[in-house]
């Protein structure tokens, strides 16, 4: 694999194709030919006679729910359409077809905010003030995400067994540091004191984001913080009464071994193993099943390179991603995943710094795309049709369709950053082979409908009797 650090891979894979605000920039790829002509002829007229309409979501959850767990993506992380179909999903699911919980993209602590919103108790309103507070990713603090978290808490005011929320992400070690130790503190006060030194760094008010935490520590405390955190999660063991401490410290020990090869990293380029990647994606397949309850039905809401179930081969087939971990563990029939693609896309996500490291602090910009030759979307929409779902497993075994499935189809999926000028060498093929189940194909993706930063509380008007101060 060519050097590239893992803040960039993650803008690279996850944002293979990107635009300025305002301004195309499809000029960054290179065209593609359209291949197989013949075949791809084929598979447009047998799409044209398989698919559905996008109106009719109902027997597109009926097919999702033939599985024990449902891998629901996103081409993007940051527009409207894709974001807004798949809470209609849930929502078909958990009202017809038992779906119980709901894996988050998201760290173990904002499962735990969101949780408490839609708790059948909940008095709270204020759905942007969760998201926020909750510390999720920005990109997700959106109307789409706010509308079902209203509607689950609704819901479970009226049925039980309610439906839970689990943030499944591992990439909070300072939090989950802190709650872990927190709950050791009570439970065991000689031991959490053994625990405070070795783990200080993470247990500080403010923890950096782990794209500045690891690649600015040094081998010997990332040992150290290791060592710590699995004394930690052995002190917290088999204890009744601290299951969600035993989940901090399981996700902080997953944070530092999913984090290991950027320890060191600050200002040097990286040779980042395949390994890198898929342990990130291999702990929150394992989150996930270690939430469900037997064999409660549930649903994974994340980007479409870690819904998809056969694994980053564009690299190596031992880099799995969470619906390939899920595949695996579950079986064919135990788990589908559902991809989008499109054919014009408008959407959010951040810029990308200088050091190949995604700018965070920097605002959202919008960024534009249409699918050319080569993009599935391209060849989608050649079907004539606008917005539509398909079940790839209705595909027949002829040769043409078997070379529809492995066409290396430009996908231009999108993560929380993108480089224009990086794009050449990010654009790597993805075929439906690759564990795609289910597809829906939407036209035009507009820009996700973001909640707008916290309001400073008003200023009282001045009582318009009083006379103005003459000083």
């Amino acid at each position: 694999m060519s050097s590239l650090s893992r803040a960039r891979f993650i803008g690279l894979l996850l944002a293979w194709v990107s635009a300025a605000q305002g301004q195309q920039l499809d000029r960054y790829l290179a065209p593609i030919d359209e291949r197989r002509l013949d075949d791809g002829r084929q598979a447009v007229a047998w799409i044209r006679r398989a698919a559905h309409p996008i109106a009719e979501l109902a027997p597109l959850a009926a097919r999702l729910a033939e599985a024990e767990v449902i891998g629901l993506g996103e081409i993007t992380h940051g527009s409207q359409e894709d974001m807004a179909l798949k809470a209609q999903l849930l929502r078909l699911l958990v009202e017809r077809h038992g779906l119980r919980l709901i894996a988050l993209e998201a760290n173990r602590a904002v499962g735990l905010r969101l949780q408490r919103f839609i708790d059948a108790g909940s008095t709270e309103t204020d759905v942007a003030a969760a998201l926020r507070d909750s510390g999720i990713f920005s990109v997700y603090r959106c109307e789409a995400l706010g509308a079902l978290l209203l509607w689950l808490r609704d819901w479970n005011r009226e049925h039980t067994p309610a439906v839970r929320l689990v943030g499944i992400d591992v990439q909070d070690p300072g939090r989950d540091a802190q709650a872990a130790m927190q709950a050791l503190r009570r439970l065991d006060p000689a031991r959490a004191a053994a625990l405070e030194a070795p783990l200080a760094e993470l247990l500080a008010e403010r923890v950096p984001h782990v794209s500045v935490l690891f690649p600015n520590a040094r081998r010997p405390q990332w040992q150290r913080w290791s060592s710590a955190a699995a004394a930690l999660e052995n002190a917290l063991r088999d204890r009744p009464d601290a299951d969600e401490a035993q989940e901090a410290a399981w996700s902080l020990r997953m944070a530092l071994q999913t984090f290991e090869f950027d320890v060191g990293t600050a200002g040097a380029p990286v040779d980042l193993p395949p390994e890198a990647f898929s342990r990130r994606d291999t702990a929150m397949a394992e989150r996930l099943l270690r939430a469900r309850r037997g064999n409660e039905r549930a649903a994974l809401w994340a980007h479409d390179t870690h819904v998809a179930a056969n694994g980053y081969d564009m690299f190596s087939p031992s880099a799995p991603t969470v619906g390939k971990v899920l595949r695996e563990r579950l079986g064919a029939d135990g788990y589908l995943a559902l991809n989008f693609s499109f054919r014009h896309a408008s959407f959010h996500a951040h810029g990308v710094a200088a050091d190949g490291s995604v700018d965070l602090r920097g605002a959202f910009k919008v960024w534009r795309i249409t699918a050319g030759p080569g993009a599935l979307g391209h060849a989608l929409a050649s079907t004539g049709l606008h917005s539509f779902w398909v079940d790839l497993r209705e595909l027949p075994g002829e040769r043409w369709a078997l070379a529809f499935r492995q066409e290396p189809w430009r996908r231009l999926a999108f993560g929380d950053g993108v480089a224009p000028e990086q794009l050449a060498a990010a654009d790597v093929g993805w075929p439906l082979a690759w564990g795609t189940d289910l597809l829906v194909h939407l036209d035009t993706l507009t820009p996700s409908r973001l909640y707008g930063p916290a309001q400073p509380p008003a200023t009282p008007a001045s009582n318009p009797t009083t006379p103005a101060s003459t000083k």
